[in-house]
Parts: C-alpha cells; sequence; structure tokens
C-alpha cells in the first residue's frame, strides 16, 4: 500500500472516531424525548437502577397516566421511550413531620420532597391542597396529609403562633374535639403531651384527656400520633396507646421495657433529629455537598433558615447523641423509623432538611438502603397512604433521578438530576438570591407618614401572636427638634414570652421582597423619648425570630431628639444581604411609652 493510501485510511478513520465521538441523531432525540416527559405522564424508562421501596430493580419502569403500571408485554410498543443509563431511581420523598403555610410545598418538591406529612396546621390549609393528592396532573407542590389543629391544653404547646385554635383540658372532652377535627378534614390526631402538667412556659393535658384522646381516635378510625420531648412522656404516650411517636428524646437512654413495649404495640418513631441538632446549638448548614446538585438550588433564605438554632438551655449537651443512640436500640428491635424534619422550625427547612434527616439516621445505625425506606415505604406504611412511597404498581408516578448511588452513601440523594411529580419531569431551578441595594433616606416625616421611598411605616406589638402589648403611629408637628416627626405610643404587657411593641417598616406587603445592606455602613436615625436601653429588630428572610440590636436614649427632652448611628459592620452575624424589615421596640420591662422616629437613613 502506497504511502498517500495509509494517509487516506488513517484520515478516514480519524474523521470516523471524530463522528463517533459528537453526539449522534439518536442522542438528539433520546435528549427530546427527556424533554418530553415535561408534558407527557405516560413512558417507558430503560437502562436505570430503580428502587421500589423495598428492592432494586433493572427492568424497565413503566408509568401510564401518572402512575405506575405493571411491566408487562401488553404495554403497547409504541410508548414514549426514555434511557437513564447509569442513572438511580428512587421513590419520591416523605417527610414525616413538617409544618405546612407560605410556599411550604413548592420548596418540599424543589428538593424531592413529594409528600408532606403536616402536624399542625390551619384548616383552611389543608382543605386548599387536600384534593391535589388524588389527582395526577402537572403541579409545582408536594402533597400534603394532615393532622390540622393539634390537641393541647389551654396555654400548651402550639398556642403561641399567633392565632385561636381550639384546646382540650378534659377527658370527657376527648371525642368531641376528635370529630371536630376529622370534620375539619384531619387525616390522622396529633396530641400535645408532657408528663409534668407545666413544661418550659406551656402547660400540658394530663395523662387521662391523653389516653381519652388516643382512644376516641382509634374509636374513628385515625391514626394517634403524640408529640413528646422526654423518656417518661414517651412511655406514658406508649403506655396510653399512641400510635407512633412525632420526636425522639435525648435525657435519657431508653430501656428494654419501654422497647418491648413499643415493639409488641407497633408503635413508630418520627424522630426528628434535625431538631435535636438545632437544641443541641449546632448551625444545620454543613451536610450539604458542594458542588452537588442541591447546593445550587438553595436558596439564600434557606441557607438562613438552616443556619439558625434553638435556645435549648434546659437540654443536657449530649440529647443528640444519646437521641442517635435511642434510635439505634429501636431500629436493632425492629421498631418503624421515619423520617420528619419539623421544618420550618428554626434549623430546617421545607424539603432540603429531609436530606440531612437521612444523613442522621445513618449516623444512627441505619444503613443508607434503611434510610431510604425511613423517608419512601416505613412512611407508606405506617399512615397506610396506598399508592406513594413506593413504586409499585398503581403508585403515583413521584420519583427521583439521581446521579449517583444512594446504597453506597446516604449523602447521594444530593445529586438529584430530575424531579419527577404524578409522572411529569420537573427540571431543577438553580436559585438566584436578588435582593434591591437601596442607600439614602428612608423616611422623613416633615409632613406626614410618608416616606420618600413609599415604605410605610405601620406599629407593630405581640398583640398579633396573641399577646397583650399594644402599640399605634401617629404624626406629630412637635416631634423631633419641633420639625415634625412619627410618634409612637402604647404600652408593653405580661402574657407573652417575648414581649415587644413599636413602629415597622418592611419592604414588600408579605415581606417576601428583600434589601440588601451589606455595603451600607451605618444606619442612622433620629430618636426621642424617655432615657434607657431600645432595641432594633432586623428582618432577615429565612429566619422566623428577628435579629436585635440594642441602642440607649440618654436624658434628653422627649421633643429634643438623639441622633444614633448603628455601625452595621459591627453585626457581622446578620445577613445584610436579605433584609425584609426594621422595627424600632422599646424594652420588655419598658410598661407605657411613648418616642418619637425621624430621619431614617442608609449610608
Amino acid at each position: 500500500m502506497s504511502y498517500s493510501k495509509i494517509g487516506i485510511a488513517l484520515a478516514t478513520l480519524l474523521v470516523i472516531a471524530i463522528i463517533m465521538l459528537l453526539p449522534t441523531p439518536k442522542d438528539n432525540k433520546q435528549l427530546n424525548k427527556e424533554l418530553l416527559t415535561e408534558k407527557s405522564n405516560s413512558f417507558r424508562i430503560k437502562d436505570a437502577v430503580w428502587f421500589d421501596g423495598i428492592n432494586w430493580n433493572k427492568h424497565d419502569l413503566v408509568v401510564v397516566n401518572g402512575k405506575i403500571v405493571d411491566n408487562s408485554a401488553d404495554i403497547q410498543d409504541d410508548l414514549l421511550t426514555v434511557s437513564y443509563n447509569d442513572k438511580f431511581i428512587i421513590p419520591g420523598l416523605i417527610d414525616a413531620h413538617t409544618h405546612t403555610w407560605g410556599n411550604a410545598l413548592k420548596d418540599a418538591l424543589s428538593f424531592g420532597v413529594t409528600t408532606e406529612l403536616d402536624m399542625f396546621t390551619q384548616p383552611e390549609v389543608l382543605s386548599s391542597v387536600k384534593s391535589q393528592r388524588h389527582e395526577s396532573v402537572k403541579t409545582d407542590q408536594a402533597d400534603l396529609f394532615s393532622a390540622g389543629v393539634l390537641a393541647t391544653s389551654p396555654g400548651g404547646h402550639g398556642t403561641e403562633y399567633g392565632f385561636d385554635i381550639p384546646t382540650i383540658d378534659h377527658p370527657d372532652a376527648a371525642e368531641s374535639f376528635v370529630k371536630a377535627r376529622i370534620a375539619e378534614g384531619s387525616d390522622y390526631i396529633k396530641i400535645v403531651y408532657h408528663h409534668k402538667t407545666k413544661y418550659g412556659p406551656y402547660t400540658s393535658i394530663d395523662f387521662a384527656t391523653l389516653k381519652a384522646l388516643i382512644d376516641a381516635a382509634k374509636k374513628y378510625n385515625k391514626l394517634a400520633v403524640v408529640h413528646i420531648s422526654d423518656y417518661q412522656s414517651a412511655k406514658e404516650a406508649v403506655q396510653a396507646g399512641a400510635d407512633g411517636l412525632v420526636h425522639s428524646f435525648g435525657d435519657k437512654e431508653v430501656d428494654e421495657s419501654l422497647i418491648a413495649q413499643m415493639k409488641a404495640k407497633r408503635v413508630f418513631i418520627i424522630p426528628t433529629l434535625t431538631m435535636l441538632s438545632s437544641l443541641s446549638g449546632i448551625k444545620n448548614n454543613s451536610f450539604i455537598v458542594e458542588e452537588s446538585t442541591l447546593s445550587t438550588v438553595v436558596s439564600k433564605s434557606q441557607i438562613n433558615q438552616l443556619t439558625q438554632t434553638i435556645d435549648a438551655s434546659f437540654q443536657n449537651n449530649d440529647a443528640l447523641e444519646i437521641a442517635k443512640e435511642n434510635v439505634a436500640k429501636m431500629h436493632s428491635a425492629g421498631i418503624k423509623i421515619l423520617a420528619g424534619t419539623d421544618a420550618p422550625n428554626p434549623g430546617a427547612a421545607h424539603g432540603i432538611s429531609l436530606h440531612q434527616e437521612l444523613i442522621l439516621l445513618t449516623e444512627s445505625g441505619l444503613s443508607p438502603n434503611e434510610a431510604l425506606i425511613s423517608a419512601t415505604y416505613a412512611a407508606h406504611s405506617a399512615f397506610g397512604l396506598k399508592n406513594r412511597g413506593h413504586l409499585k404498581p398503581g403508585a403515583k408516578a413521584d420519583f427521583l433521578i439521581l446521579n449517583e448511588d444512594p446504597r453506597i452513601k446516604i449523602s447521594n440523594t444530593q445529586s438529584l438530576s430530575l424531579i419527577y411529580k404524578n409522572g411529569y419531569a420537573k427540571k431543577l431551578e438553580v436559585k438566584k438570591n436578588i435582593s434591591t441595594p437601596i442607600q439614602g433616606t428612608l423616611a422623613e416625616f416633615t409632613k406626614d407618614l410618608s416616606t420618600k421611598t413609599k415604605i410605610p411605616l405601620f406599629a407593630t406589638s405581640d398583640k398579633m401572636a396573641k399577646g397583650n402589648s399594644v402599640a399605634k403611629v401617629s404624626w406629630s408637628n412637635k416631634g423631633c427638634n419641633q420639625s415634625g416627626s412619627a410618634k409612637v405610643s402604647g404600652e408593653i404587657k405580661s402574657g407573652f414570652p417575648f414581649p415587644w411593641a413599636g413602629a415597622m417598616v418592611v419592604f414588600s406587603s408579605d415581606m417576601s421582597k428583600t434589601f440588601d445592606f451589606k455595603n451600607n455602613t451605618s444606619l442612622d436615625f433620629e430618636f426621642g423619648g424617655e432615657a434607657g436601653n431600645y432595641r432594633l429588630f432586623i428582618f432577615v428572610k429565612g429566619i422566623q425570630r428577628p435579629k436585635e440590636i440594642p441602642f440607649e436614649l440618654p436624658n434628653t427632652s422627649i421633643n429634643n431628639c438623639k441622633a444614633i448611628s448603628i455601625n452595621l459592620k459591627d453585626y457581622d452575624n446578620i445577613d445584610w444581604s436579605s433584609v425584609t424589615g426594621i422595627a424600632w421596640v422599646v424594652n420588655p420591662n419598658r410598661g407605657k411609652f411613648d418616642f418619637y422616629l425621624d430621619d431614617i437613613v442608609l449610608r
């Protein structure tokens, strides 16, 4: 063969090799098919390894009209076929302990939680979304099952959230209480119990009322799940006949007696270790794997939520480790463990925190596969959810496509590629944290209460959270330096754990819009009133309780205001890039008060 022919042959082979490396029409066609599953919820998946909630499989996964169907030969050959080679499929995750309002169900789905089991919300929230869990339509929300209003005593845990709820204080009222919850649409009955009549700032129902509520729930074929926070309360809840415990405990190691009772009565537990982590002062954001899909879709406000902790000075320092050991012992004994987060309490956010809970469960002795079961099939079987928590024929086509194998490492659930809800593919959206920079005068009350940036000033107090303090805002022409100002009057009254009263500005009606203060150096304002200590509340998106900045007003005439300057750089514990509002409030022990506010400037 001549050199020229060899050259031509080599060139030809090189071209062929290059062509083989380029995307082929078949590859493009496959890509188009994957995109089609955003519009169609009938298709066949080939070449993937998938978990049905109990076993791992390699045969085709078939979806028709948003439901899993049997992989049989009579399925039409022309069904849209998609290949997920080298991918791993698991059922949509179930968070077995949440509290739902606002964007909770959207946030949950965006991280692969396709069903939430709510443990306390207003009946209106449940009724507004209850029907969608029976549908196979395209949606951007997780499905919801809920206890509705929880059962608690007057002054008990659950009464502190700013809206009136029915309470119970006698066993004779148990049946009517349970019937009223069922009439409102509750799927199960959630009961708050502590073995002492008072714990912390809250009261509790007694044992007789606890047992009467559990008996009434069973009479009407509803599960009775009990909120506990210590060993003795858990023991008494099991003795009373609870179907499940919706927290674990870290005050004492579980003994064989309680384990035996739980096993004999088939009592499940939702440990909510994420909450015990927060109660232990741990910032719950370190579990997110760098460069994972999860790290790209979490928002700044959700990170803020995860880094909150709950003040629990009453709790022993090793409570989390004791709780983990208790979970390990219960799991070894065959007690059913369910994954739940208690989102959106401080330290937990909807959807994303379930990935942390799975990690904490593996640290408590569950294998990665067993942790997956805790967030899928275990919730299905414990709550009788029928068509979710698994991928057997008849189930809703709620499942996740993962890039990495979760059997090797449970944190691989963070390698999300696609989320399927009701058989429709949902792409993951990279979150953009957009805040509006602001500088200059926010308010100048020369003639009235309007502000230069059209941000209204209004009264705020703990009365909105069922406290007793009051406040009102008016305009005064005798305010700061006799040039006009906002006058804030009111009274701090007892009856709320964290009393407050004063005036506030927000940047949107629902506090969803954020302003970016990180390039500002100071917040300045004119302030007049009785000498003493006051507080600034800084509201940050994703954080439930505002950050507090104290400031002092020296002796001065009430109408002769003092220029106050807050150096923002002194408070690096505040996320100044996501501010949703600011409030000026008096100290909790002030009683009746008047103060004047003017010339609010960001520099």
